[in-house]
């Protein structure tokens, strides 16, 4: 006999139901295949082929820093500027899935500048560039093998924005700092690749408020300004912001992988991730809860997240975590 189950992933507790064709009798273990279920004779024990969702370690960062911006899937990374802690950062690096390579220098050191693209169609816009802090607007585009400087950001100079998009050519910004003190907007530009144009205004009046998803389906949450983090959601369809079903925990300064349907909140002084299917959030598997982290990736089972801080504001971070799904062996008990 043979059988499979209903997927029973490792992101909540749960118990499988029982397959309507049994399961097979073997001496070994059958090829993987989700839901597969099989009675090793060997081991004496009951198997199930499961869908297992982890954070493990990945490539080491060549730089102790935070506050970079870092986007592509998680075997095409660019990442560039931040901090040390000290001094604002001009370096940039790109990941193959295993190891960080150094990378040509952008222009203009800063930390805190927003992103989106890909490892070979990138735009990084806004940050500081000292400790003054002297805010900036400008904007830098990446193609693969070198930085350009573009048009200057609509919105002027502003730091820890929440950016998104597919490409250079069809890029999303909002909300930010505008300066010292609790100086925030809500205010959205989008990017052509030439100039900025105003977009809605988002519902959220803060920085720290991160996104993911394209210029016309994104999806923004968390955030901090002067009354603390956010757990507020909203999506973006190129024109205006909707209100959302919230997440579970207030944070900032986090991650965000996938799509505006298929998406991943993660980190952000909370060691909590929450997983968005394009109505509302369900609990995650948990990372280490750094902050000012470079984080995003391609869906909610594939997403990364380098240097920052550890969690509640602690030591500048140079490790990097990766997040994926699996299928694997378990052995079904009755606990």
């Amino acid at each position: 006999m043979s059988g499979t189950v209903a997927d029973n992933i490792d992101r909540q507790s749960g118990v499988i139901a029982e397959p309507s064709g049994g399961a097979e009798v073997r001496s070994d273990d059958p090829a993987a295949s989700e839901g597969t279920v099989w009675f090793n004779t060997t081991s004496g024990v009951l198997k199930v082929f499961r869908n297992i969702a982890a954070w493990s370690a990945g490539g080491t960062y060549p730089s102790t820093h935070s506050q970079m911006a870092a986007t592509g899937i998680i075997s095409a990374v660019i990442s560039a500027g931040g901090t040390d802690g000290s001094n604002t950062q001009s370096t940039s690096y790109e990941y193959n899935g295993t190891a960080w390579a150094t990378n040509i220098a952008i222009n203009t050191a800063c930390a805190g500048p927003s992103r989106g693209g890909t490892q070979t169609s990138a735009l990084i816009a806004g940050g500081i560039t000292d400790y003054t802090p002297t805010y900036t607007s400008k904007t830098e585009s990446y193609n693969g093998a070198s930085w350009t400087a573009e048009t200057a950001y609509g919105g002027g100079t502003r730091a820890t924005m929440a950016g998104c998009g597919a490409s250079e050519t069809a890029i999303v910004v909002t909300v930010g700092k505008t300066a010292s003190g609790h100086n925030y907007t809500n205010a959205t530009y989008e990017y052509d690749g030439t100039s900025w144009s105003a977009g809605g205004n988002s519902n959220y009046t803060g920085q720290g408020r991160y996104g993911t998803g394209v210029q016309t389906a994104a999806v923004f949450a968390g955030g901090k300004n002067a009354g603390g983090y956010t757990a507020t959601s909203e999506e973006y369809n190129g024109a205006s912001h909707t209100a959302g079903n919230s997440m579970a925990t207030a944070r900032g300064y986090h991650g965000a992988a996938g799509t505006m349907t298929d998406a991943l909140m993660f980190d952000g002084d909370s060691p909590t991730t929450e997983i968005y299917n394009g109505t509302s959030y369900s609990a995650g598997t948990a990372n280490d809860g750094r902050v000012y982290a470079g984080g995003h990736g391609a869906s909610s089972t594939s997403a990364y997240c380098v240097g920052g801080q550890a969690d509640g504001f602690g030591d500048v971070l140079n490790t990097t975590q990766e997040f994926a799904e699996a299928v694997a062996a378990r052995t079904v008990t009755d606990s």
